[in-house]
């Protein structure tokens, strides 16, 4: 992991709406994005953990020695370890225990928009002062950056196949002209992507008109609850009216107006987005841009492909 780049888009995360901040505008992980990169099934039933267990019984139960057993502990693992770890780095949450019972059913949850929802999660707490490490799918994280972002991205020669994370895993990785564990320069790259660099946007993703969002929804309450000395919660019945919704995902479509040209947000938009956010993190004096040639006196006129927007875009104001 890098941990760099990673520490680049913490910095740009924003929970009022679960989104990133470039430049260019706003970006967010999807459920597309989680199944194309991991493979992982995002339409199935709510992962979530029954109203009565017994820990002690179910864990000497389903964690045994037989071979079964050892698939368990070792989906586990999987589970706690990569999918949806906390920032303990050595325990694993029983609460996904009950629902590998039967291994079979276990292929029916929704295990993407889990990992998703975990990664979400931890991105909002990671994002407040003084938080210095974070939890959550950080493979899904650092691919989805490099697959969003290709120029920020290593180098690697291996054809892309499904699921798509595993073109950056094994040899043949290059950083050449790439930052590598250099938080400066990961966010200088970040700070001068342009129109060129494609990291395309929440409703553009789907082919739709990206313009000014309704309010977020408050998610105060949510970003509240833990699951520390809860082991003996019922979040099915906690959750209850969440689950509902979750149940009836396919009535929540995604509308709005279908693009009719270059994939782009409007200017409308563009305008409302540079006043309501920090899009640059970079001091002013790392802002030169590292790919272009460096000048004794450089120029403070806009480069020719970028962004042409309000002069107050450095301003921050919050939702």
């Amino acid at each position: 992991m890098d941990s760099a780049f990673i520490t680049a888009l913490v910095e740009r995360w924003r929970p009022e709406t679960h989104t990133f901040h470039l430049p260019t505008g706003e970006c967010t992980i999807t459920l597309e994005d989680v199944n194309m990169l991991l493979g992982l099934r995002v339409d199935g039933k709510a992962v979530t953990s029954p109203s009565e267990v017994s820990w002690k019984e179910d864990c000497e139960k389903l964690l045994g020695v037989m071979p079964q057993k050892e698939e368990r502990a070792y989906i586990l693992i999987l589970i706690g370890g990569l999918l949806m770890p906390d920032k303990s780095s050595n325990r694993v949450h029983l609460c996904w225990l009950p629902l590998l019972k039967d291994l079979e059913k276990a292929g029916e949850y929704s295990w993407g928009s889990a990992c998703l929802a975990t990664l979400y999660r931890n991105l909002c707490k990671s994002s407040q002062a003084g938080v210095l490490s974070i939890g959550g799918c950080a493979l899904l994280l650092q691919t989805w950056g490099w697959s969003r972002m290709s120029k920020i991205a290593p180098h690697n020669p291996i054809k892309s196949t499904y699921p798509f994370a595993k073109k950056w895993s094994g040899p043949g990785m290059k950083y050449y002209k790439t930052p590598q564990h250099d938080i400066i320069g990961y966010r200088s790259r970040i700070d001068h992507m342009n129109a060129d660099d494609k990291c395309t946007k929440r409703k553009l993703q789907f082919g739709l008109m990206q313009n000014i969002p309704e309010p977020p929804r408050c998610m105060k309450e949510h970003h509240k609850s833990s699951l520390r000395d809860q082991l003996d919660t019922s979040w099915a019945l906690y959750y209850v009216d969440e689950n509902k919704e979750w149940d009836k995902r396919h009535n929540y479509l995604l509308d709005g107006e279908f693009l009719d040209g270059e994939v782009k947000p409007s200017h409308e938009y563009l305008v409302w987005f540079f006043e309501n956010s920090k899009p640059f993190v970079s001091d002013h004096q790392q802002l030169a841009d590292p790919r272009e040639p460096r000048t004794r006196h450089p120029s403070h006129t806009t480069p020719h492909n970028f962004l042409e927007l309000p002069t107050t875009s450095h301003s921050s104001s919050p939702y």
